[in-house]
């Protein structure tokens, strides 16, 4: 049986458009707990991701008092996957990647989900 990262994803998505400051990201994340936002345009579309490590970065390599926006460290160079996608695929590219998120879309851009190391660990170690 086909399994499909829409099935799995966590959803809905937290996001943040691209235009806020990035201590609003750093809050946001520590309110949610979560270790990534989707950063979307004035439209919603998807325009990249940042990551606490991201941010972790920001406060390591700048220690002047400035309010930067999110738009200066997001990562826009982002894997992507569709609701559609087969989970192993999914899996495939989070692993060639190294990476722990990968936002979900649909083909015109639309934000519908994040798929985790934590949502794929968990389908592969439920029995069937």
């Amino acid at each position: 049986m086909t399994t499909y990262v829409g099935q799995h994803m966590s959803s809905p998505v937290h996001t943040i458009q691209r235009s806020k400051p990035l201590g609003e990201a750093a809050r946001l994340c520590l309110e949610k707990d979560i270790n990534s936002l989707i950063v979307v345009d004035e439209d919603e579309q998807f325009h990249g991701m940042v990551t606490t490590s991201d941010l972790l970065r920001r406060f390591v390599d700048d220690d002047s008092q400035s309010q930067p926006q999110v738009d200066e460290y997001v990562t826009t160079d982002v894997v992507t996957a569709f609701t559609y996608t087969e989970l192993r695929d999914a899996a495939d590219q989070m692993i060639e990647h190294n990476i722990h998120h990968l936002p979900v879309l649909s083909p015109d851009g639309t934000v519908h989900g994040v798929l985790s190391t934590a949502d794929v660990m968990e389908f592969f170690s439920t029995p069937p």
